[in-house]
């Protein structure tokens, strides 16, 4: 429907080359030749210029009314799945350490350290900075309070007296779902 219709749609498809902890070689569809490929961008998202490239082509497309574009983007996924995860089992030493090497950000720090565009110094401090900001989201998101399941739809459809509603502008929107459905 939506080549059909030439939506200017974009899909990122991350393609770790795992569904958990089995390998996806045989059963992913894109490996397979089971996709129109017209519309599949293969991306190397270990390389952010690539990403750059790849996807401002995809935005491009879709601005000019020329239809949807999957960017399936190969990258590696740097940790275990989850948490009860231990990728170690089922990857192998040689593996995990190879894959670590193609890290996005690190290849690109030391490029960037390389070159001379970035210091020591200041990758240190953004390093220390990221630490420090996700620490105090993390701090943040266990004080803050649970959602009331009751409240998870509100502000999700605008009403039809709402001048931002898309029903102002003679657009059909989706139905709007009880709030006793919860």
């Amino acid at each position: 429907f939506a080549i059909q219709e030439k939506l200017p749609l974009i899909f990122v498809v991350e393609d770790n080359h795992y569904g958990i902890s089995t390998p996806t070689e045989r059963f992913n569809p894109y490996r397979l030749n089971m996709f129109n490929e017209d519309h599949i961008v293969k991306v190397n998202a270990r390389d952010p210029f690539d990403v750059f490239e790849k996807s401002g082509e995809a935005i491009r497309k879709a601005r000019e009314g020329s239809g949807p574009t999957v960017l399936w983007c190969d990258l590696d996924r740097l940790s275990s799945h989850t948490s009860s995860d231990d990728h170690r089992v089922y990857r192998s030493a040689e593996d995990i350490a190879s894959m670590q090497l193609r890290d996005p950000i690190s290849v690109l720090a030391e490029q960037l350290l390389a070159s001379g565009t970035l210091a020591a110094e200041e990758w240190s401090a953004i390093q220390q900075s990221i630490v420090d900001q996700v620490e105090k989201d993390y701090v943040k998101a266990e004080a803050a309070q649970d959602v009331d399941p009751k409240a998870v739809l509100e502000g999700l459809y605008v009403s039809d007296d709402d001048s931002r509603s898309p029903l102002s502008q003679n657009v059909t929107a989706p139905p709007v779902m009880p709030q006793d459905t919860m």
